[in-house]
């Protein structure tokens, strides 16, 4: 995923536009990766599709303020990755986003009107998201082995 959002990512920095049949093929690959790995239920596919679809609601609405192919990145993340991971990486990607975006314009290095690339945030929300779940995994590993060796001390002292 990381592979392909980096390409992705180049793409919109260099052109403004993401590939469709990037977008297709990826898109493909991560529902049959979902159907048989099965680590997002329906539900998360469904939600993660929805939460793409209304960011090309936006897109349509503020007349490509948000571009289409940004939406449309969202919605195969979706299907890629389920709603909660899709939804955490995009939060962080606007947050990110907002904070490269108010550095730019208070060093007036651009003017107001001035359009960034989203697919670098995502990925950069993406990685964000990746290493959270990885974190909170291990300080749970972590609490459980902190526990036990608690527990095997309390038992050692009262023989």
């Amino acid at each position: 995923w990381f592979l392909f959002l980096a390409v992705v990512s180049w793409q919109d920095f260099q052109k403004q536009e993401i590939s469709s049949w990037l977008l297709i093929l990826m898109g493909a690959l991560g529902t049959v990766i979902q159907l048989f790995e099965g680590s997002v239920s329906l539900g998360g596919w469904f939600g993660g599709i929805f939460l793409g679809l209304a960011l090309l609601f936006l897109a349509f609405v503020t007349r490509e303020e948000i571009g289409y192919g940004d939406g449309w990145l969202v919605v195969v993340m979706g299907m890629s990755l389920g709603l909660r991971f899709s939804f955490l990486a995009f939060l962080l990607a606007l947050g990110i986003s907002a904070l490269v975006s108010g550095s730019l314009l208070i060093s007036r290095k651009v003017k107001r009107n001035y359009r960034l690339p989203f697919a670098p945030f995502l990925l950069a929300g993406s990685a964000l998201s990746f290493f959270r779940v990885r974190l909170r995994i291990t300080v749970a590993l972590f609490k459980v082995r902190l526990y036990r060796s608690a527990i095997a001390d309390i038992g050692s002292v009262k023989k």
